[in-house]
């Protein structure tokens, strides 16, 4: 019996059909449904107030130093600080009205000591060198007078308030010019001590004597042991003495007794004067420059007129006026 041999044929994969552009494919249709397209509603806008508008800062500018010198009349800016010509009518720095400026004024020791302006030569003048010297300048003169007199006013003013003495002095100058111009002189008021008390004193003819208002009284001090013989009187609180009255001697007997001649008065508040006494019974007035404010004086005797026999110093009468 004959052998049958089958020959089974290749298997190859199937190839899928072709597809035609205008057929829709088996993946394409079989793709879900698109959902359909939804309108939006329509959304009615709701009102808004209007806000309140805010105020605008301006920034301000900081005041700062002018950037030049300022001149007299040169307008300052309240805003900046800037210095600007006078002319001008908003500030060369900030823009700020110039309006209420401020005017720059002249010191008054620029207006006593003007500043010097530079020399403008004319054409062919040489300006003069150190070497040639320098002639007469009245402009320089009154600089150096305007120096002393600002000097001597400066000194003036400390010496018035530092020196009591130096005060008084000048208070009672300027009262006498005042009085002669105007022709109003008080009269002077007398003032009493409230206490005496004497360095040395002879038997009868104690320091007391020399301040009753009697001319036939008199006070001795033997100048054999104090030879400066010294009256220390006290006064009220406060008191003012311009006018002080002097009889020398012993009125009695004038040649007796030596007589006082320098004296020196020291005052209690610092100040102290002078005195040079002629050589005479009557009464003698001075004026008295440092006794203001005070509350005692110290009468010191620091020579005499000589005696043709004692040995003794006498005054007979010291008074004290004060003013009104």
């Amino acid at each position: 019996m004959p052998t049958v041999i089958r020959v089974t044929p290749e298997w190859k994969p199937s190839e899928p059909a072709a597809t035609s552009p205008l057929t829709p494919s088996a993946a394409a249709t079989s793709l879900p449904a698109q959902p359909k397209a939804v309108e939006p509603a329509a959304v009615q806008p709701v009102a808004v107030q209007p806000a309140a508008a805010r105020p605008r800062v301006t920034p301000k500018a900081v005041a700062a130093p002018p950037s030049k010198r300022l001149n007299p009349g040169d307008l300052i800016c309240g805003q900046c600080g800037e210095g600007n010509e006078p002319v001008r009518k908003f500030c060369s720095r900030c823009g700020q009205s110039l309006a209420t400026a401020t005017v720059a004024s002249t010191s008054w020791w620029r207006k006593i000591f003007p500043r010097r302006k530079a020399k403008v030569l004319a054409a062919g003048e040489r300006p003069r060198g150190k070497g040639t010297g320098r002639g007469f300048s009245f402009g320089g003169l009154v600089r150096i007078v305007g120096l002393v007199i600002v000097a001597a006013i400066l000194v003036g003013g400390l010496a018035y308030g530092a020196f009591p003495s130096f005060r008084t002095t000048i208070n009672n100058q300027v009262s006498s010019i005042v009085n002669n111009f105007t022709g109003k002189i008080s009269a002077p008021t007398p003032v009493h001590a409230t206490s005496v008390k004497a360095s040395s004193a002879t038997t009868g003819h104690d320091g007391s004597l020399a301040v009753d208002a009697f001319s036939n009284t008199f006070w001795a001090a033997p100048l054999k042991t104090d030879a400066h013989p010294t009256l220390t009187l006290g006064f009220a609180a406060n008191t003012d003495i311009s006018v002080m009255l002097f009889i020398s001697g012993n009125t009695a007997n004038e040649l007796s007794e030596a007589r006082p001649k320098a004296l020196h008065i020291v005052f209690s508040n610092g100040a102290s004067q002078n005195i040079t006494l002629a050589d005479s019974g009557n009464s003698q007035q001075f004026n008295i420059t440092g006794a203001s404010g005070i509350t005692g004086m110290t009468i010191q005797i620091m020579s005499v007129y000589p005696s043709t026999s004692g040995a003794d110093v006498a005054l007979s009468d010291v008074e004290f006026f004060g003013k009104n």
